[in-house]
């Protein structure tokens, strides 16, 4: 289903977003090696900061953005450099943020203001999910991704740099983050539930079902559907079932429903995996030989999937991941 656009710049003036970072988990000293290699000049002029979904980027951007107009460069979140870029009046910045798709008309305005700040000094362009761009409006941008105005410093966030046209990868650099590490996301998330927050190992398995992404797993422990929880339950029963040709479709269709990565689905896997081993154990059911040869076979392909996005070249499909975790293995 298609979503109304709506475009936020710092034109605004019926609404502006709040752009706060102060709760920001992760990313630790990311946004000072940024502001270092743009103070020596080394920093390109195009940067796509790209990370899983939920973990952050859109905060991160903003105290990133706070380090150029702060009084400190420290994002120190009470100066009027700060104040500035959280409530969107800073006029050197330019945010382009939708809800939905960047249509070409947003793609123009954003040119069209580069051009015009350009001739008045540095300046600061931030796009946020470029992945949302449309085709017409990716074009637009080609030009000046690939020769920026003098003095202009482009940083757009997203989530599957995969999905963006070879030209657009082609003339940007790619900046990898990753998810902060368990502890720190559980005890955020805890701290954020309050008085009614679940126990730890709910939480690290709502974190872990969702590849480490705080925003969604907040999502789904605070307002997840019970028919939501009830087909992730029915894809972690179908998922650790001997393989059934009738189960792969009704498995397809679950995942797709979910939009995940191979990653994604393989830590979604994991936990499953790990919470069944926990319950034989625990109610000291034997587990015969072929059990474990099975739970071996598992482990393996889930090392090759998390092996494959280490590197930063995950390129799997998340359904040709599903079949091999289902595939017969020599018992």
């Amino acid at each position: 289903m298609s979503r109304k656009t709506k475009t936020y710049t710092q034109k605004d003036t019926e609404f502006r977003p709040l752009r706060l970072w102060s709760d920001l988990v992760g990313f630790d000293g990311v946004d000072e090696t940024f502001y270092r290699l743009w103070s020596a000049n080394r920093l390109p002029q195009v940067v796509v900061v790209d990370g899983r979904s939920g973990i952050g980027k859109r905060k991160f951007m903003a105290r990133l953005a706070a380090r150029f107009f702060c009084e400190t460069h420290t994002a120190c979140g009470s100066c009027e450099g700060c104040h500035s870029v959280q409530q969107g009046h800073q006029s050197d910045l330019y945010w382009l943020e939708t809800e939905g798709t960047i249509k070409v008309a947003d793609a123009e305005a954003f040119q069209e203001h580069l051009d015009y700040q350009a001739r008045r000094g540095p300046r600061l362009a931030v796009l946020i999910d470029i992945e949302s761009l449309n085709d017409q409006a990716s074009n637009r941008l080609l030009k000046v991704l690939e020769e920026p105005p003098p003095g202009v410093l482009i940083l757009a966030s997203c989530s599957r740099f995969d999905k963006l046209l070879p030209t657009i990868r082609s003339r940007s650099v790619r900046w990898r983050v990753h998810p902060p590490l368990l502890p720190e996301s559980t005890a955020f998330v805890k701290e954020r539930l309050g008085p009614d927050s679940p126990g730890e190992e709910e939480i690290q398995n709502a974190l872990k079902m969702f590849g480490l992404s705080i925003g969604r797993a907040l999502t789904y422990l605070e307002h997840g559907s019970s028919e939501q929880k009830v087909r992730l339950d029915r894809l972690q029963r179908l998922l650790l079932l001997p393989f059934k040709g009738e189960n792969l479709k009704e498995i397809q269709e679950l995942l797709k429903e979910q939009a995940w990565k191979a990653p994604d689905l393989a830590q979604f896997f994991e936990v499953a995996l790990n919470q069944s081993y926990r319950r034989i154990l625990q109610s000291g059911g034997i587990t015969s030989l072929q059990d474990f040869r099975r739970i071996k076979h598992w482990r393996k392909i889930l090392q090759q999937v998390y092996r494959a996005g280490g590197i930063g070249q995950n390129n799997l499909n998340v359904q040709l991941v599903a079949e091999a975790l289902l595939s017969p293995f020599e018992g």
